[in-house]
């Protein structure tokens, strides 16, 4: 006999079942646990399935509940269906907890708490149970599942399943501690009113959190491992009048002839007899039922060993499996390199027998080609030739040209020297001239200040015209020495400025010299590097047309001498002259 805890999730929730009599018998109670709701119901039908499992139904007057028991009770398949509903649900559910030999007599009983958890931010008003399944006890097992909201990984609605032992003292097991993955402690204490269970939740990086009273949902009271009573037939409520018994027997009393024996003690041994006939009938049928129920539990533990080898062959099969498409993958894929390979060495073949079969044709023109070849050598030769002789007289003009262009060059060097002489002394002639005429203008003053006075004083000498007589002569000579060297300060000035306007015209026409010999400089300049490209440019076609017909003599060298057939035709020996032009 066992004590089986299974757990899984219906609808995203946490669902535990416990069977406290293991394996189910007709009327054996099912204790389920979800949405933070503790049922307790009784089985109503037991069947085996043609896979020798066991199917299990039982009801609530709401909800219909279906169970098929998986690998001799390892799994459960749970089928949830409203009365008269065609739709279902179905959780699969894992054993989790097995407790044997429950037979014994239990100095307590076990229990279910059940409730809430709130602890930090992980868990939010989710599903708490916690089972006792031997009662309290130091070193009793204790089974405690509930749901994170969250967990650490951010997955959210997880489980949190462990089975650990109580630790308390053997004078008060009601207050107890237990690890839940060896990482959570958890803190408990039975309140002794309520018979609730008080608990405080603590890890290694949280505080302490202290959670709602778990409820006693149940006080599981364990019955017999089987029933020797059939089960009874389904029972129907009806209404019916009742009396009470007759005082005197309605039938009369049997008074025939019966095989009494003789005496009392006679009767009480033929009763004895057959009571212990019976007994012996029941102590056989005892012994029979202990030897199925032996046999039974030893196939319940083959079947489970042979589960477990069955699921890891399915595991092997699984992975033989995959090992099996990879290698057919890689065998497809090596089936297609050979197909390539064998059309690729196909064409390969082809093309070969196809460069032979050319070569062939073409070693039969080799002859031909090499007297072409050669009159197309000794032409290029001629060519050359010319060219050469072309490209000296073209050099020779060239190097005429850019000695004309060096010579006008320097010419214009010296001119532009000789100009710049010319163009410092008009500069220094200019700034005499400039001083001769600062000068002039001087006297020129001078003069005006002469005449003012003059003037002056031929004012006063009219007013003293009398004394003026006398000195009239004298006055008119100075008046026209004064005029006279007014003109010729004219005169100078009118000169000075021809000077400087001639000075100015000799200098622009130096420029415009100088500007005519720079155009000159440029223009032989380009002609020169024209000829230098041109130049340039002939190299490299003579060089590129050298190299091809170097290569044209290579390759039909080579393939004179890869292809030829000795006993077929008679070789022919090609010497060729290529010359490079280097300029």
């Amino acid at each position: 006999m066992s004590f089986y805890v299974y757990y899984g999730k219906l609808a995203n929730e946490l669902l535990v079942a416990v069977l406290p009599n293991g394996t189910v018998e007709h009327g054996d109670p099912i204790h389920l646990y979800t949405k933070k709701k503790f049922s307790s119901y009784k089985v109503k039908d037991v069947s085996v399935t043609d896979n020798g499992e066991e199917l299990v139904a039982f009801n609530d007057g709401y909800y219909a509940y279906q169970a098929v028991s998986k690998k001799a009770y390892r799994e459960l398949s749970l089928t949830i269906r409203k009365d008269g509903d065609s739709t279902a649900a179905t959780v699969a559910l894992v054993r989790h907890y097995d407790q044997p030999l429950t037979a014994i007599p239990l100095s307590d009983s076990p229990k279910i708490w059940t409730g809430a958890i709130d602890f930090q931010q992980w868990a939010k008003n989710e599903s708490f149970i916690a089972i006792a399944p031997k009662g309290l006890g130091n070193g009793k097992p204790v089974v405690a599942l509930w749901q994170w909201t969250e967990d650490a990984k951010g997955t959210p609605r997880t489980l949190s399943y462990w089975t650990g032992k109580q630790e308390s003292e053997a004078t008060n097991p009601t207050t107890f501690s237990f690890k839940q993955g060896d990482y959570y402690t958890l803190n408990c204490k039975v309140n002794a009113k309520t018979n609730g269970l008080n608990v405080t939740i603590k890890s290694p990086s949280n505080p302490e959190v202290v959670q709602k009273e778990l409820a006693l949902s149940a006080k599981v009271e364990l019955g017999a491992e089987h029933s020797f009573t059939p089960p009874r037939p389904a029972q129907h409520q009806i209404t019916l009048d009742c009396s009470l018994p007759r005082a005197a027997p309605s039938l009369p009393r049997i008074t025939g002839a019966l095989p009494f024996p003789a005496g009392l003690v006679d009767t009480l041994t033929y009763s004895a007899a057959y009571v212990d006939q019976a007994g012996y009938l029941a102590k056989y049928a005892v012994k029979q039922f202990d030897q199925l129920d032996k046999s039974f539990h030893q196939l319940e533990k083959k079947s489970e060993a042979r589960a477990a080898k069955v699921t890891k062959l399915e595991g092997e099969i699984v992975r033989l499996g995959e090992a099996n498409h990879v290698l057919t993958g890689q065998n497809a894929g090596l089936q297609k390199q050979l197909d390539a390979n064998r059309v690729s060495a196909a064409d390969a073949q082809k093309t070969l027998q196809k460069q032979l079969d050319d070569a062939l044709k073409a070693l039969v023109k080799t002859q031909s080609l090499n007297k072409e070849l050669k009159s197309y050598i000794d032409a290029d030769k001629l060519a050359d030739i010319e060219r050469e002789r072309k490209h000296a007289d073209h050099e020779a003009a060239d190097h005429k040209a850019i000695d004309f262009a060096n010579e006008a060059l320097k010419k214009s060097h010296e001119v532009e020297q000789q100009l710049r002489q010319t163009l410092e002394k008009k500069n220094q002639t200019i700034v005499k001239l400039d001083a001769s005429l600062e000068t002039t203008r001087a006297q020129l003053g001078d003069a005006n200040g002469n005449i003012s006075r003059l003037n002056a004083e031929l004012t006063v000498e009219k007013n003293e015209r009398a004394e003026a007589v006398r000195k009239l002569g004298e006055e008119e000579y100075l008046r026209g020495s004064a005029e006279k060297q007014l003109k010729t300060s004219q005169a100078l000035n009118v000169e000075n400025a021809d000077t400087i306007a001639k000075n100015e015209t000799d200098i622009n026409d130096q420029k415009e010299m100088l500007r005519q010999s720079n155009i000159l400089f440029k223009t032989v300049t380009e002609r020169l590097d024209k000829k230098d490209r041109e130049l340039e440019a002939f190299k490299t076609s003579s060089k590129q047309r050298t190299a091809e017909l170097q290569a044209q003599v290579d390759a039909a060298d080579l393939h004179d001498r890869s292809h030829h057939v000795a006993a077929a035709v008679p070789k022919t020996n090609v010497s060729t002259s290529v010359t490079e032009i280097v300029a």
